[in-house]
């Protein structure tokens, strides 16, 4: 699988910074920006997963990592939350 340069350095950044911060969990909004009339954001694009197959499987492949907190109902206990 290949990446584009754009998706290479932007997938090698975000992650660096991810572990070099020891982030545990991600959140990624899967948007058309485009498509929504919002102040400030007349830059934003396109980021759904699903319009590129090669980044969608990049992105599940990083965060399917054990190293990444995962949305289950045992969360946050996992956090040290108690019900």
């Amino acid at each position: 699988m290949r990446l584009s340069l754009d998706a290479t350095v932007w997938f090698v950044n975000f992650f660096s910074f991810a572990y070099n911060k020891n982030i545990k969990a991600i959140s990624f909004i899967n948007e058309d920006w485009t498509q929504l009339n919002i102040e400030g954001i007349a830059a934003w694009q396109d980021s759904r997963l699903q319009n590129n197959p090669q980044v969608a499987k990049a992105w599940f492949k990083e965060t399917s990592k054990d190293r990444y907190l995962k949305q289950s109902e045992a969360l946050f206990e996992q956090l040290g939350y108690q019900k």
